[in-house]
């Protein structure tokens, strides 16, 4: 299950590829949009436009508020959601783990994928179990480590590594036609510049590269505004409009897919020299895959939510990959932060150095959507009912524990180390 890709594609995307590495090993597997499948389309449609409104406005100060989102789910039809979770035979899967917060009252555990490189800091305070010890928990190494060593909760609970999180391979063909644009268009390099499902940061990334005359004379800069409002699109034109005098071309893309383009956004970065990106979570694997050298983008103000930036950092810690930003991001080499402007200088200044530093990194970009289907079609642990869904219902309406004392914390550590058990047996059956 994932949630709806208006206002964060990579979930669907991270859902979709996990489906697809599943159907390739033979198991019935399918990505299922939560919210529009159980959800009341009204709210949906509510919820989502005030969210590209609060994208969309440079000049806000607050966060998003939460009780639109409280709005959201309360429209969930929960008995028939409940209903399909507890079918016989079926395993769960959220790329969201914002879901099993919404999802804990079916009383049924389920896999829960860590969508980003490090694990979302609210869910520390989470006051549901299910974020613990009662759910199987899939994680890159940096997340499997913040859950494993910092996170009380989280300590006993099963936490499966896998080399990096989930994306669609990539088709050879696409690639070729993404070449095959770029062909004879340009003097110089491409360049993409994206910013996830609705384009955000693109207009400021466009115009820091081209205020600051260091793109490559003769370059072709992509901005992929995406599903990007029309003020954002009327931004980016007069943007390019100001410095067309200047020896670079750029071109505004809607939405790359195979229907206009005859490949996706993931083939376009393939055949780009250079991506500018947001560092969405999905976005980041899949411009490690393409072995080409790339920049992070942290925009100013609200849209550099701490997701963001711990993809950033931890990922350009990792690859050797430079961030563009005016954060002051404290702990990491000022030699990896600048302008948009300067860091595009510097990768092509010394590209091959870049390109050899990523090389390590792709075959393992490659092997996250394979790695994750392994694990869930192996598993013995969530393909049976909950035992004690009573206590598990309990906790998630807020029932207190008292730490290693109480009769749920005794049964949920026993049903976890049953799992751990079963799942040992199973290895050394194969062996």
């Amino acid at each position: 299950y994932h949630t709806d890709p208006r206002r964060g594609a990579g979930h669907a995307a991270q859902a979709k590829a996990v489906a697809a590495a599943l159907q390739a090993k033979g198991v019935n597997a399918e990505a299922v949009n939560f919210e529009t499948s159980f959800g009341n389309s009204a709210d949906l449609e509510a919820f989502n436009h005030a969210y590209e409104e609060w994208v969309n406005d440079p000049s806000r100060k607050k966060p998003f508020p939460k009780d639109k989102m409280a709005t959201l789910y309360r429209g969930i039809d929960h008995d028939r959601a409940k209903e399909a979770l507890h079918e016989p035979g079926v395993v769960t899967l959220v790329t969201n783990p914002e879901l099993p917060r919404v999802m804990s009252r079916y009383d049924k555990p389920m896999y829960v994928l860590h969508t980003d490189v490090l694990p979302w800091k609210w869910l520390k305070d989470e006051s549901s179990s299910t974020h613990g010890k009662i759910n199987t928990h899939i994680g890159v190494p940096s997340t499997a480590k913040e859950l494993k060593g910092k996170w009380w909760k989280f300590r006993n609970a099963d936490i499966r590594e896998v080399p990096d999180l989930p994306i669609q391979p990539v088709g050879g063909e696409g690639v070729r036609k993404a070449q095959d644009y770029f062909k004879g268009t340009s003097k110089g390099p491409h360049i993409t510049m994206s910013g996830g499902s609705m384009g955000t940061g693109t207009p400021a990334m466009l115009e820091e590269l081209l205020s600051s005359n260091k793109a490559p004379v003769g370059s072709t800069i992509h901005v992929v505004a995406a599903g990007a409002g029309t003020p954002t699109v009327q931004r980016l034109h007069e943007i390019a409009a100001t410095h067309k005098d200047k020896d670079v071309s750029v071109k505004i893309h809607g939405k790359v897919q195979p229907t206009t383009h005859g490949f996706t956004l993931s083939e376009m970065m393939h055949g780009a020299d250079l991506n500018v990106f947001l560092p969405g979570g999905t976005t980041t694997v899949e411009a490690k895959a393409t072995g080409k050298p790339f920049i992070f983008y942290l925009p100013r103000g609200k849209d550099a939510q701490r997701h963001l930036i711990d993809n950033a950092m931890v990922t350009a810690r990792q690859t050797g990959m430079g961030i563009g930003t005016e954060h002051p991001l404290t702990g990491y080499q000022k030699r990896h932060v600048g302008t948009v402007g300067d860091r595009v200088e510097k990768v092509f200044s010394n590209y091959g150095e870049y390109v050899k530093r990523l090389a390590p990194h792709v075959d393992g970009a490659k092997g996250g959507a394979s790695a994750i289907a392994g694990i869930v079609a192996r598993s013995r642990v969530v393909n049976q009912p909950y035992r004690v869904p009573t206590v598990a219902k309990g906790l998630a309406l807020g029932s207190t524990l008292v730490a290693g004392g109480s009769l749920a914390h005794r049964m949920m550590n026993k049903d976890a180390e049953d799992h751990r058990v079963a799942d040992r047996d199973e290895r050394v059956d194969r062996a």
